[in-house]
């Protein structure tokens, strides 16, 4: 088996393809330092990680979506496992999985990244169970990764694959992360600008996979201009093309609350937006970006700002484009044009 069939996403997919069928199957999972693998655990899924018997493995507090189990053995080994709570939440929990590879992957040492994965649960945890408000920041996020979701499934990927992907809610390092190993990490910019602010080298890092930087240029609209939509409008496209395609769009309502979007949030929901289509830059050598070998040890919390007039020689066609600049969101139906 290669590397790249090892990777989380491809390996929990597995597991749930044969969720019915296989219970109790135990998958490997490719990672630089750490002993993980993928495990159906009576029909929900689980990370397990191996630890050894000198590590000091603190108390770990389960938490929406997730329990957290430190008392069981695969044989003879110790072992630390994470298990989704149900399937309906399998979203979440595949979020936090990427969201912890992303974190231990730099570790030359096991004891090391098993201290970050331990740290990368907690920050996880915290975020589930923080009161959080839709800030203009995160609402002009949202509203940029439900037009990328729009546009993906615009262009052919399934739509089941692309909500099932979706890993910004949840604090993952990458935006969308599909089971083909395609990885797309999300930004919104003003119309007039050149640069978007990048909030930790780990989302640029492509960690094995395709990734690529989708900017979605926004500007705030009013109601009757034209090409202009609420993010309701997008809900709603999105909720109408996931029905028609015979998905549950359970998952969605799920990621947005996990956002922070509130049912009772009526400002954040009819707020209007005017949004061109999303500009592509695959992330290879020589991108512009501080990657995560650049920055010493002991030093967190790097964020940076792309110039993207740089990274001109990253630019991906969109073979689905129109000739017209319109925006990219229908008030009609929320979907790209």
């Amino acid at each position: 088996m290669s590397a790249n069939e090892m990777t989380p996403e491809r390996q929990f997919d597995r597991l749930m393809e044969s969720r019915e069928h296989q219970s109790g199957r135990i998958l490997g999972i490719s990672h630089s330092t750490l002993r993980m693998f993928a495990h159906d655990r009576g029909g929900n899924l689980s990370l397990r990680v191996m630890v050894p018997e000198e590590f000091n493995l603190r108390r770990l507090v389960s938490t929406r979506g997730i329990e957290v189990d430190t008392e069981t053995r695969l044989g003879e080994s110790r072992e630390l496992a994470f298990i989704s709570r149900s399937p309906s939440l399998d979203t979440l929990f595949l979020s936090f999985v990427r969201f912890a590879v992303d974190r231990t992957a730099g570790e030359e040492e096991e004891a090391g990244a098993l201290g970050e994965l331990l740290d990368a649960y907690d920050a996880f945890r915290h975020f589930m169970e923080s009161q959080k408000t839709l800030s203009a920041e995160a609402l002009k996020g949202l509203v940029a990764e439900l037009v990328v979701m729009t546009w993906l499934i615009d262009r052919g990927l399934s739509p089941a694959a692309v909500l099932s992907g979706w890993k910004g809610p949840f604090k993952d390092n990458k935006d969308f992360v599909l089971p083909d190993g395609r990885a797309y990490e999300v930004k919104s910019a003003p119309y007039n600008s050149d640069t978007v602010r990048i909030s930790s080298p780990e989302q640029l890092e492509p960690n094995g996979l395709m990734l690529s930087l989708c900017v979605v240029r926004m500007e705030k609209a009013t109601e009757g201009m034209e090409e202009a939509a609420t993010l309701t409008d997008l809900i709603a496209g999105l909720t109408g093309r996931f029905a028609s395609a015979g998905v549950d769009p359970a998952a969605l309502h799920v990621g947005l609350e996990a956002y922070g979007l509130a049912p009772e949030d009526e400002e954040s929901r009819a707020a209007w937006f005017m949004c061109r289509r999303p500009v592509e830059y695959g992330i290879a050598a020589g991108f512009p970006r501080v990657g995560r070998d650049a920055v010493p040890r002991g030093v967190s919390g790097v964020n940076f700002l792309v110039d993207l007039s740089c990274a001109k020689d990253f630019l991906i066609e969109d073979e689905s484009a129109v000739d017209s600049p319109a925006s990219a969101v229908s008030a009609s139906t929320g979907s790209a044009l």
